[in-house]
């Protein structure tokens, strides 16, 4: 289904809504729902403000959350995180079995760098559903953030070990190797993950960053150009290639970190 069909559904959806004389709530509940995702978030957040205002149920309050939240992305503020984060906490006291949740929370904690929330909130999802993948990957990170690396690489090679073709989970053991200080075990988890998803930007420029960490900068900013040809838009590989050629004394170079339209990067 092509996207273009997606939004003129959703569209005639919402028509639909307004047009079955529901009670106003759960117009506003039903419509709001719609708009959020076909990205018209002030009105999402209009509409999702009045049924949680009206409403007692969970899902008013999460999804008012979820509004508030795209809402200050798309603004490019974090002055609506706390409203975002009183929105999620009436949620979770509406239903504290709700799985989500806590996802929505702990991103919002991990934009406040609310660091012990974080953690808390990964470590529930953990327990609540084992397999669920995001929930590892987040405890890993945070845990890694925290200085406690042994637990964090256990999470990684929890996730390699469930998913052992998957480029993604050789790339969070690579990552916590490398923060953990085993630059040579994490080059060696970069190249599998790279061997595996040729394509992906990142891991080119993570990669060229393990090796700058190991004193191989040629073959360092080597991989940073791959990792911008592969992904233009990733920004740390211009961050980490220009602090190498800044090193290695190519200062006119170093200085386009960033492409400009017509040509392509140095």
């Amino acid at each position: 289904m092509s996207t273009v069909a997606t939004i003129s559904e959703f569209r005639a959806a919402r028509k639909a809504v307004l047009a079955a004389g529901l009670d106003r709530t759960g117009a506003d509940l039903l419509t709001g729902y719609l708009d959020l995702f076909l990205g018209e978030y002030p009105r999402a957040l209009r509409a999702l403000a009045r049924a949680a205002k009206n409403s007692d149920g969970y899902w008013p309050h999460f999804l008012h959350a979820c509004a508030i939240w795209l809402l200050g992305d798309r603004l490019r503020t974090r002055e609506l995180l706390p409203d975002a984060l009183d929105a999620i906490e009436k949620a979770v006291a509406r239903d504290s079995k709700q799985l989500y949740a806590y996802v929505v929370r702990a991103g919002l904690r991990r934009e406040m760098e609310d660091v012990p929330g974080r953690l808390a909130d990964a470590r529930r999802v953990c327990r609540m559903a084992p397999d669920f993948v995001w929930a590892h990957t987040e405890l890993a990170e945070v845990l890694s953030e925290e200085g406690h690396y042994r637990p964090a690489l256990k999470e990684a090679n929890l996730l390699l070990k469930r998913y052992p073709k998957a480029a993604w989970a050789w790339g969070q053991r690579a990552r916590m190797r490398g923060i953990s200080g085993y630059y040579k075990l994490a080059l060696a988890d970069f190249d599998k993950a790279v061997a595996l998803d040729p394509d992906c930007g990142p891991l080119y420029a993570w990669r060229g960053e393990t090796k700058r960490r190991l004193g191989r900068h040629d073959e360092a900013i080597a991989d940073q150009d791959l990792a911008v040809a592969k992904d233009p838009g990733y920004r740390l590989a211009y961050v980490w290639r220009g602090r190498l050629r800044l090193l290695l004394g190519e200062f006119r170079a170093a200085v386009r970190v960033r492409p400009t339209p017509g040509r392509q990067p140095a």
